[in-house]
């Protein structure tokens, strides 16, 4: 995975917002493929609940409603102490294994 640092231009809440984004995005994915009815919702811990049974979701997954907060309240910086760099890996991680699990999940 490429390093990334923060600058004048790019900050942790942006990178952030975009992981909680394609979790958000590859949990939706697994939701229509089992033909489920998409709610419009950020909240992670919500669609993860709308999985059918006998879908496997890893552990990881149980992690990722973490992410929510990302979606809304942290998406305008500047209105809270800024976040730091551990935000972004752990972010940026749940993202990655949630997509990863989504294409296995879809066969995608």
């Amino acid at each position: 995975m490429a390093r990334v640092r923060k600058t004048r231009t790019l900050l942790y809440e942006h990178l952030c917002f975009h992981a909680q984004q394609a979790a958000e995005r590859a949990t939706k994915a697994v939701l229509v493929h089992h033909g489920i009815q998409v709610p419009k919702s950020h909240d992670l811990a919500y669609l993860l609940d709308k999985l059918p049974d006998g879908v496997a979701t890893p552990p990881i997954l149980l992690k990722i409603p973490v992410l929510t907060k990302y979606a809304v309240q942290r998406r305008y910086p500047g209105e809270r102490p800024p976040l730091e760099s551990k935000h972004r890996r752990r972010a940026v991680r749940l993202a990655e294994r949630t997509v990863a699990w989504a294409s296995m999940e879809t066969g995608e």
